[in-house]
């Protein structure tokens, strides 16, 4: 059986250790961690994740920067990316998706229906 290897890129050290101790107990998922953009390109290509859940808002490269250069990479270009932020309007989550994004997940979220959530978001790309 596959291992579904899952990026978690977010400059909030509390909520990567969260969403790792969830994802990795509960789903059982392997999961990398990054705390910026530069670090998430150079970690994606190392493991080629199976799954990305990207920051909106970070220093060095915001989410939509760091989704537009993973775009750049044909080995990671179709890796599915999902935004997560705490200061998500409701105009911008269209805006996220139409920039390829498959969704968006609300900050602060809790940890034990992560996996569930994440699920949810991949079976509506089916």
């Amino acid at each position: 059986m596959k291992v579904f290897k899952i990026l978690l890129v977010d400059d909030d050290q509390d909520f990567l250790r969260m969403a790792q101790l969830s994802l990795g107990n509960t789903a059982k998922w392997k999961v990398y961690l990054a705390n910026c953009g530069t670090q998430a390109i150079s970690v994606a290509k190392n493991i080629g994740p199976d799954l990305i859940l990207l920051d909106v808002v970070m220093p060095d490269m915001d989410g939509v920067a760091t989704l537009s250069e993973l775009r750049q990479h044909a080995e990671l270009a179709l890796i599915p990316v999902i935004f997560i932020s705490a200061t998500m309007h409701p105009d911008e989550a269209a805006n996220y998706v139409a920039m390829g994004a498959c969704g968006l997940i609300n900050k602060p979220c809790d940890p034990r229906r992560l996996p569930e959530e994440i699920a949810r978001i991949l079976r509506s790309r089916e």
